[in-house]
């Protein structure tokens, strides 16, 4: 977990020389990567190779760039977007302590992190949304919305916020998983 917010000037190095997509996308692939080869190993440091480093690069490539390209879509907006991506994190602690105990109830844990594996590349297609010219779409909103009443959920109503979004939850509910063992 401490990785996903140490590795972040890593992550802030790649977006600027690669863009937000590119290393959202790449994240994504990483993190799934490093859940899938966890799924294999046969020792602990191996353990910690794939599953600390891999994901925690990953999951800080896609937590980074959803909190450098949200502030680009709100001007008006923009603490309450943040506020609400934000709580992406504590909804999928809830999320996965739930699920995890289910599926490590079902499954063995080898099997568990497959799963999991496979629902972290949403976030792949997910972040394929990220509008390069968004600097653009944000000044053609404010001249198109004029006078337009906004309220407290008036964020919602944007398509590319709510992506956002979901995408950081799920990446969120990746990274977490170590949480969940801590628990049981």
């Amino acid at each position: 977990m401490a990785l996903i917010f140490f590795l972040g000037p890593v992550a802030g190095k790649f977006i600027e020389k690669f863009g937000c997509r590119i290393v959202a996308v790449f994240g994504g692939i990483l993190n799934g990567l490093g859940l899938l080869l966890s799924s294999f190993v046969p020792s602990l440091p191996l353990m910690f190779l794939s599953f600390s480093l891999m994901c925690g690069l990953g999951t800080s490539f896609v937590y980074t760039s959803s909190f450098l390209i949200v502030p680009r879509y709100f001007k008006k907006h923009r603490s309450l977007a943040l506020g609400i991506l934000s709580s992406g994190l504590p909804c999928a602690v809830l999320t996965m302590s739930t699920l995890g105990t289910y599926l490590l109830d079902e499954f063995h844990w080898r099997v568990v992190l497959q799963i999991i594996s496979g629902t972290s590349l949403i976030p792949c297609l997910l972040t394929l949304t990220f509008d390069l010219n968004v600097d653009d779409l944000l000044e053609n909103a404010e001249e198109n919305n004029g006078g337009a009443k906004n309220g407290f959920f008036s964020a919602l109503k944007n398509t590319r916020y709510v992506v956002l979004l979901v995408t950081a939850m799920i990446s969120y509910v990746v990274s977490n998983i170590p949480l969940i063992h801590v628990v049981s």
